[in-house]
This record gives structure tokens, sequence and C-alpha cells, in this order.
């Protein structure tokens, strides 16, 4: 299969990923209203279910990453769509008025395998486009990856977009809120199709029959593999995770606290989505030009200089600052989105790669899946953009300093 083709496809499966990721988030508003009763802190419960779901990916990517590593990729990753699929048209099905808040606990049962098949969706689809690709242009190929993925999110804010043009918001309360999560079952039968026509990653399969040839045991303890690697893993891709968790919490707050309606809100975002997700082979090509360790920097920096800017358009009640502030925080990361996918099964051996992947960056998105339940914290309480500004500007510190580590132990090829 040719490889650019190859990288699409891959990255469209993965689209479902953000697809279920960012309609949950969008509905927050809806979900607290049916599940929480409106109650004071309903929208801060919700928010908390969805950071309960983020935490498992971290035991997603765990399980999912040992399994890959001895069973092949495509078939985890056939998996993980599958129950991405179910988990998200089960949550649009959920029933809203079951007693002892059996609703409630439905829904974060959802939530959780949401979480499990994220943990091992995106890292395995790294991986897999990685391993059938040539490294000198890597990036371009992983770039063609997310920008599947970036299909995906811009598809889920159109349909919610269309959602709340076309239907009042006592009818969405009533059953429309539900059209965007049962539509998921499109997106991932299309996704599990083209899966399922792809091939196995030939370094992989290579690999197996070197163990094979040599009688050694590829079920191998994956913990010695990890250290410092593990950790500057982590620390790279832990400010493109933080910035787009609370780029969740954004539409809650913008609900709340300006004039612009629900559809606006989603289309602006949708514009951000699409206009910066065609840029990501583009930064893909770059980084593999100038270096992608150099290119993560800059992406880092200028987003730490542009953020005061930011939140000042945040605070701005226009459309124009509204779909402003979209086009330019989602550019600022997709540049560090892509460069650190193709660093990060790079700094792992084959036979424990999908593994350590899956554990560093799913462990990274459970942290920063935690980010909408405190920003919506910080907002109930503080009622203070600062605050938000002052997390992120810290998680960017800590994503420049591994940045640095990186650029001076970067190999010299």
């Amino acid at each position: 299969m040719n490889l650019h083709r190859l990288a699409l496809l891959t990255g469209v499966g993965s689209g479902l990923e953000y697809y279920a990721f960012i309609t949950f988030a969008l509905q927050a508003q809806t979900i607290s209203i049916l599940f929480f009763h409106n109650s004071d802190s309903a929208l801060v419960n919700t928010f908390l279910i969805f950071a309960v779901g983020s935490v498992v990916t971290l035991f997603g990517g765990y399980i999912f990453g040992w399994l890959g590593d001895r069973l092949g990729r495509k078939k985890l990753l056939l998996l993980s769509i599958t129950l991405m699929t179910l988990a998200t048209v089960a949550i649009g099905l959920l029933p809203t008025d079951l007693p002892f808040d059996l609703s409630i606990v439905l829904l974060v049962l959802c939530r959780l395998v949401q979480g499990a098949s994220v943990g091992g969706e995106i890292p395995g689809a790294i991986v897999f486009v990685y391993e059938h690709a040539q490294k000198h242009h890597i990036g371009f190929l992983l770039g063609i990856l997310f920008l599947g993925i970036g299909l995906g999110a811009g598809i889920s804010t159109g349909v919610n977009f269309l959602v709340a043009d076309w239907f009042t918001q006592a009818q969405i309360v009533a059953f429309a809120w539900r059209i965007p999560f049962i539509l998921a079952i499109v997106l991932g039968g299309v996704g599990y199709y083209l899966r399922r026509k792809s091939t196995e990653s030939p370094a992989f399969e290579a690999y197996l029959e070197t163990i094979s040839m040599k009688n050694e045991n590829p079920l191998l303890p994956s913990a010695g593999g990890l250290g410092w690697k593990g950790l500057l893993a982590v620390g790279l891709v832990f400010f493109p995770a933080v910035l787009v968790s609370i780029g969740l919490y954004l539409p809650s707050y913008w609900m709340n606290n300006s004039t612009q309606h629900a559809n606006q809100i989603f289309l602006a975002m949708m514009v951000g989505f699409l206009v910066t997700a065609l840029l990501l082979p583009v930064f893909g090509a770059l980084g593999d030009y100038i270096k992608r360790h150099r290119l993560y920097l800059i992406g880092v920096a200028l987003t730490l200089i542009t953020l005061p800017f930011l939140f000042y358009l945040l605070k701005i009640n226009s459309a124009s600052a509204l779909y402003s502030f979209n086009i330019i925080y989602y550019l600022l990361i997709v540049i560090m989105a892509a460069c650190y996918p193709a660093i990060l099964p790079d700094l792992f051996p084959i036979q424990w790669r999908y593994q350590l992947v899956a554990l560093t960056y799913a462990g990274t998105y459970s942290i920063a899946g935690v980010a909408p339940f405190i920003a919506s914290l910080l907002m109930t309480h503080w009622h203070n953009t600062l605050a938000l500004l002052l997390l992120l500007i810290i998680t960017g510190l800590i994503s420049l300093l591994a940045g640095v580590i990186y650029f001076l132990n970067a190999p010299k090829k």
C-alpha cells in the first residue's frame, strides 16, 4: 500500500478517537443539565467524569501496548476502534432518568471504555505508520496521520455546529444531544473497514521472524526500557496535551462568559481545527528538513510568548476574537504536534516500542485530561482566566526543558 495513503487511512480511523473525545467536551453543558440536573457543581462534575475517563487512558495504553508488542499492531488497532465506537454510541443511547444515579454510573463506564481505547489507539497508529515509513520523511507521513486525526476533530465540531444550528435548546436537551454520539458508528465503521485492508508493520514482522529464528522469548519485561527516555517523552508531549485539554474546556467557558451562541462557538472551533490540521503535513515535512527538535523548541517558545495575547482575545466578546483565538491557538499546537510523534517511537527499541510509546503518550494525556476539570474548578471559584494562563505557562516551561534536553542529546544525523 502507498505510504501516504496508509498514513491517511490510519489517521481516519484514529480520527474517531478525537471525534469522541471532543464530542463529550462540546456536549458537557447539556450532559451536566441532564445527568446532574443543572446543580451549582454540575459542569465541574461532568468534567470530573471526563477526567476519570482520561486517567484510565494510562491503563489502556499499558494493556494495548503490551498486547501490541506481542500480537501485532494491526490487531490492537482494530480492537481499539471497535471499543471506542461501541462506547461512544452507547453514551448517545443512555437513559438519563434511571433511579439511584444509575445513569451516572453507566456514563462513567462508557467514559472508562473510551479512555482505555484512546490509550492504545493513537500511540498504536504512531508506531504503525512509523514502522511502515522511511526515515527520511517520517515527519511528513506522521503529519498526514495527524491530519486524519484532525479531520475527526473537525467533523465532531461540524456535527455539533449543525445540531446547535438546527435545533432549539429545548430540543437539544430533549433528544438532539444524542445525535453526535450515535453518528460515531459511521466514522467507526469506515475506520474499521479501511484498517482491515491495511497490512501489518513490516518492521514488526521482521522482528518476530528474527526472534523465532533465534528461538528467543519476545515476552520481555519493558520497565527497563523506560528510564530517562520515558520521562523525556512525557515532557515533550505534556504542553501540547494540556493545551488540547484546556481547549476542550473553552466552549463551556464561552457559553457561560460571552454572548456567542453555541453554534458560532462550534463553527469557530471547526474552522480552527480544519485550517490548522491541513498544515500538519507541512510542519511535519519542515521538521524532516530543519530537524524536528529545533522546530519543536520554536513551537514551545512561540506558544509561551503568544499565550498572553491569546488570553486577551479570550476576554473579547466578539466573533472575530473567537475565530482568531481558535486559529492561532490550534496553529501553535500543530507546530508541536508535527514534531513529537516522530520523536517518541525513535526513543524506544522495537520489542517494547508500542508499549513504551503508549505508556508515555497515554500517561501524559491521562494527566492532561484532568485539565478541563481543574479549569472548571478554578473558574467556578476564582472567576479569573489568569489562573488558566499560569497553568499553561508552568506546563510550557516543563516541555521547554524537555525540548532543550532532547536538543542537546538528539542524534546528529
